[in-house]
């Protein structure tokens, strides 16, 4: 079963659908917007935070106030929170998988390592 060492509620399995696969990967403070084809949520991928008892997306509370988040010397070297972290349960390994995202106005840096994956047994 996909995702069954995520612990997800069971109900959570297939939250999106049958036809759209089981859930087998969790992201972690993504700023970064999903792009699963045209049953693609608007929000599906970005995380969200509370924030004064409101709900936030990250990447609105980035761009908004990122120095506050990150500090100033972050955002203006990296221009914000460029970074996706996911857990991914597929049916051999428990994955991790840390790949820095680009930000719209930065390109990636030639030679530039895009990923990092750790892989154990579970």
């Amino acid at each position: 079963m996909p995702g069954g060492r995520l612990k997800l509620d069971p109900r959570d399995l297939y939250a999106l659908g049958a036809h759209r696969g089981g859930i087998d990967e969790r992201w972690f403070s993504s700023t970064t917007k999903a792009a699963n084809g045209p049953l693609t949520a608007p929000d599906e991928g970005l995380s969200y935070i509370e924030f004064n008892g409101k709900k936030a997306l990250l990447l609105e509370a980035i761009e908004t106030a990122g120095d506050a988040f990150l500090g100033p010397d972050v955002m203006q070297q990296h221009g914000g929170w460029n970074l996706l972290c996911k857990f991914f349960d597929n049916l051999d390994r428990f994955r991790t998988i840390f790949t820095r995202t680009m930000s719209s106005q930065r390109a990636w840096p030639e030679g530039q390592a895009r990923g990092v994956l750790l892989s154990a047994a579970v």
